[in-house]
């Protein structure tokens, strides 16, 4: 019986242990794969950040960097949360998604930021809670401008995103789960509800055992470990796990990563062999001790010797199977030891070395053949990968024996083995890449040169009607446009449509416009429209779109092109307004010039016909002095006109000429009221004057002979066109200017006539002038002298009410 409970427990223990192998090892490669899943993806977005750092476009952050940088970010937003730039100093300068308030913050106390500033080396946030809710990790990678430290560029993930997508679907068995720690021992992920954040020592306080294992994780070892916990379903019930635990090493950040898995669910999958070894065990025992013993050793005998040569065969098969896949792969391969010397290599790898065989590189420095300007920068890599042991993609450049150089990528990573450490090396040729590099470098440089450089807007829309290629014309043009309707000026454009540039009235004119052009291909050329221009005034522009289509004809999208016409559209305006011009200043020359052969004809034919009979003798001296006076009167008449005709030509000759010397212009206006008050008196129209200054004060320095002119025109105006009332004229001191008025209670003048009764010829358009007469030059000469003196002239005036007009002149006392 003792024997049976032996063998028993003996059976059991061994099929127990074997399933917790078979566990295990199911833990290691859950674990693992997970582990190679974080690397990929963070060494992923790592390539993608060295790329972006050597962008001229994203270093100079330019308009064209900023559109890889909104290209890049929709592209990616599903993980990729946000993308930043800072200076050299830690100052953001620049985020996707545009955050206004954001710019200019100083993030350089942060522990991971503190670190690029110091060593400018790429580095991995530890995980953080991200303001938008989520836990978040920030990769930072160095920019380098004119070969110093410009600052980084960085991008923002959400971990919660990544940790579930790589996390949630391990399973193993019915309570097996991931669970994963920081370096500080915050819990990143576990599916027990209310873990997540909290210290491993706050969720395990009473658990030594559990305590113990996450000091091992937190130690950065990897191995097997056995606890006692609550059951996450049932918090009253205690079971019995096993875990597989391993670090996570992404950069400077560590985490730890362990598979948990139930014992109680092995002992239940061993209920069946148990109960068939107890059958076994109980019908061996009736068969005799000795010969089931005996039986049993040579089983087992037998068993390890089959078991021991598969193993032998396997790791044959294995080790072939790795010796061909490294000797046929397109990779360099090679094994270092902690100085950096070839153990192993495969042939590719001497190659890229410059040498013929594997022979002539074994136990010889990686260095030798690494190019001088690169031999400090690999020997600090390695001593780097032996310290974190941190998967890193490295670029430098190999100098073969006849001075060839070539640029080669590696990956390195570091490995345990006979209580040594090695470093395993993986290098590949990227002499194409980088040609194919530069060429698409210049290609993109030169597409993006032309395009900004053209003398006309460009942009092209995707099918969404979002903007995907903007040049810097165009963007300037949006730019005046979005200030001029009030909006942010700043705003992006890269993947924004109409509606989120323009007003809702004007975005919709665009997108019906851009719909008959994308959706049905009609393609809309040389469309006058207006804009506005970054100064914020008004410009025309000359607008075609055309469909975008791919090599199979289908439409993608559409191009734009705008052409400023502001200066065509200007001149032509100008040319039809000066047409108007020439054909009404044709108009009134022709109407003045009938009208002055009317005015010019009748003084003549009286001076003619009054003349003619003073040589009759029958006239008596009374009638003979009557004609007299009336050939006076029209040779008065006519010397007006011509006086007229020859100040108007002296004005538009510009030989208008000032004659300045003392005017007492009290003694003028009573002059005035002499000379006119005979002609109001006989309209009996009463004529009235005052003055404001007395005696030497009224004596003034200008020209007496224009000023007594145009008082006079003016007062000689108002007693002609006033049939009844009054005509009052004078003056007073406003400041330094004299104020000259003469007013009557006249026919009065028409407010549409107000801004042009003082254009020569004006006059010779009212019906006024014929039953008045005049040459309608009076009021234009008078405001040439006016503005000669330095006044102005104006009036005020209603249709029947009256007019007064205005004029000033400088009060320089004599």
């Amino acid at each position: 019986m003792a024997t049976f409970a032996y063998l028993f427990n003996y059976f059991y223990e061994i099929e127990r242990k074997t399933k917790i192998e078979e566990i295990f090892g199911h833990q290691k490669i859950h674990a693992r794969q997970a582990s190679k899943s974080f690397s990929q993806l963070f060494e992923k977005w790592n390539n993608v950040l060295f790329y972006l750092s050597k962008d001229s476009d994203i270093i100079l952050l330019n308009s064209p960097g900023k559109n890889d940088i909104i290209r890049l970010r929709n592209i990616h937003k599903d993980e990729i949360k946000a993308i930043t730039r800072t200076d050299k100093n830690g100052i953001l300068i620049y985020t996707v998604p545009y955050l206004f308030s954001s710019i200019g913050a100083n993030i350089s106390q942060q522990e991971h930021m503190a670190k690029i500033l110091m060593d400018h080396e790429p580095v991995v946030s530890d995980v953080f809670n991200a303001v938008q809710g989520f836990k978040a990790v920030v990769i930072h990678y160095p920019v380098y401008k004119n070969g110093k430290f410009d600052g980084t560029i960085a991008f923002l993930l959400n971990f919660e995103q990544i940790t579930k997508g790589i996390l949630d679907d391990i399973k193993i068995g019915k309570t097996g789960y991931a669970w994963m720690l920081s370096g500080k021992g915050i819990e990143l992920y576990c599916p027990i509800p209310g873990h997540v954040g909290k210290s491993i020592h706050e969720t395990a306080k009473g658990y030594p055992e559990l305590i113990k294992l996450a000091g091992q994780m937190l130690s950065g070892k990897e191995g097997t470990a056995s606890y006692v916990y609550r059951d996450r379903d049932n918090a009253d019930l205690l079971i019995k796990k096993i875990a597989y635990y391993l670090p996570i090493r992404i950069k400077n950040t560590f985490w730890s990563l362990a598979i948990t898995y139930s014992e109680d669910e092995i002992t239940a999958s061993l209920t069946q062999f148990r109960n068939k070894l107890i059958g076994i065990l109980a019908l061996l025992f009736m068969g005799g001790i000795f010969l089931s013993y005996f039986g049993l050793k040579a089983w087992i005998i037998l068993k390890e010797s089959e078991l021991k040569k598969l193993t032998e065969n396997e790791l044959l098969e294995s080790e072939e199977r790795y010796r061909t896949v490294i000797e046929t792969t397109d990779t360099g391969y090679a094994v270092l030891t902690e100085n950096g010397i070839v153990i192993d290599a495969n042939l590719k790898y001497a190659q890229l070395s410059g040498f013929e065989s594997i022979n002539e590189i074994i136990n010889h420095s990686v260095i030798e053949w690494t190019a001088p300007k690169d031999k400090e920068k690999h020997q600090k890599e390695i001593g780097k990968c032996l310290e974190t042991g941190i998967v890193r993609t490295l670029e430098l450049e190999y100098q073969h024996k006849d001075g060839t150089v070539i640029p080669v990528e590696i990956n390195a990573n570091t490995v345990h083995a006979n209580n040594r450490l090695f470093i395993i090396k993986l290098c590949r040729d990227i002499t194409e890449r980088k040609r194919t590099e530069e060429a698409l470098m210049k290609e993109r440089t030169l597409l993006r040169t032309l395009i900004d450089n053209l003398p006309s807007g460009v942009f092209i829309k995707d099918k969404k009607h979002k903007n995907i290629i903007v040049n810097l014309i165009h963007a300037n043009s949006l730019k005046g446009h979005l200030k001029y309707y009030g909006l942010n000026p700043d705003i992006e454009i890269i993947g924004q449509t109409d509606f989120e540039v323009f007003p809702p009235e004007q975005a919709e004119k665009f997108y019906e416009e851009d719909k008959k052009v994308i959706l049905d291909g009609i393609p809309i050329l040389n469309h006058v429209e207006p804009g506005i221009g970054p100064d914020g005034n008004m410009k025309w522009l000359l607008v075609s779109k055309v469909p975008f289509r791919d090599k199979n004809g289908n439409i993608n999208g559409m191009v734009g092109i705008t052409t400023d016409i502001t200066e065509r559209k200007l001149a032509e305006e100008e040319l039809l307004r000066a047409k108007e011009k020439a054909e009404e200043s044709d108009r009134l020359k022709t109407a003045f010039l009938n009208n002055i052969s009317h005015e010019i004809r009748t003084p003549l034919n009286a001076i003619v016909g009054f003349s003619g009979f003073l040589k009759e003798q029958d006239f008596t001296d009374d009638k003979r002095n009557q004609f007299i006076d009336i050939i006076i009167q029209s040779s008065n008449q006519l010397l007006s006109i011509i006086t007229d005709i020859i100040n108007i030509a002296t004005i538009e000759a510009g030989q208008l000429k000032i004659n300045i010397g003392k005017t007492d212009i009290n003694s003028v206006i009573q002059l005035l009221f002499d000379q006119h008050k005979n002609n109001a008196d006989t309209k009996k129209v009463e004529l009235k004057y005052t003055t404001y200054l007395t005696g030497e004060d009224a004596i003034v320095l200008t020209d007496y002979t224009k000023f007594i002119e145009v008082l006079s025109n003016l007062v000689t105006n108002a007693i002609k066109f006033t049939s009844q009332g009054s005509v009052s004229f004078g003056y007073e001191l406003k400041e330094t200017m004299l104020q000259f008025y003469v007013e009557d209670t006249g026919i009065g003048i028409n407010p549409e006539f107000h801004s042009a009764i003082f254009d020569r010829f004006r006059q010779v358009e009212s019906t006024l002038s014929n039953k008045s007469g005049g040459t309608g030059l009076g009021l234009s000469i008078s405001k040439a002298y006016v503005e000669c003196l330095g006044g102005k002239i104006w009036l005020t005036s209603k249709p029947g009410v009256g007019s007064a007009f205005y004029f000033t002149i400088p009060y320089i006392k004599a």
